[in-house]
């Protein structure tokens, strides 16, 4: 019994950790993807005071959300006023952002873009780490792996 409870707790550990992992990447996304927001107001604001930049390369018109996609003095801008930006007033640039989205996705992970993304991204690798966890938490747990005494 001892060796199936070591077991569960093991599958447990891999996918609790899988779960925070995933979770603080999309949380991290989400902030870079707010950014974004305020660096094309701040890229609006520059180009109607007649201030002129070259963009990267990597500039698509739609679709951008990483520094590489901003030229730096818009990327800079925008960070700093994020920065300066309390809590409060975080939450509600992004709940302005959520309502005016057109897609109706959220940009703070619930739990469920969490386990679709695990679930999505579970391969052999993956699955032969569990495994080895089971069989050597299994064997640990039930006395199997004790030494010649």
């Amino acid at each position: 019994m001892n060796g199936v409870l070591a077991a569960v707790i093991s599958v447990l550990a891999v996918f609790g950790g899988k779960y925070f992992a995933y979770d603080h990447v999309l949380t991290s996304f989400s902030g870079m993807v707010l950014t974004s927001y305020v660096a094309d107001e701040v890229a609006d604001e520059f180009m109607d005071a007649g201030r002129d930049f070259d963009w990267p390369s990597a500039h698509s018109g739609g679709g951008r959300f990483a520094e590489e996609h901003y030229p730096p003095e818009v990327w800079s801008e925008a960070t700093d006023r994020w920065a300066q930006m309390g809590a409060e007033s975080r939450s509600e640039y992004e709940a302005r952002h959520q309502a005016g989205s057109t897609s109706g996705d959220d940009l703070e992970p619930g739990t469920g873009v969490v386990l679709e993304a695990i679930k999505e991204d579970l391969n052999l690798i993956d699955l032969l780490f569990i495994g080895l966890a089971i069989a050597t938490a299994f064997r640990i747990g039930s006395g199997m792996m004790g030494g010649e005494e």
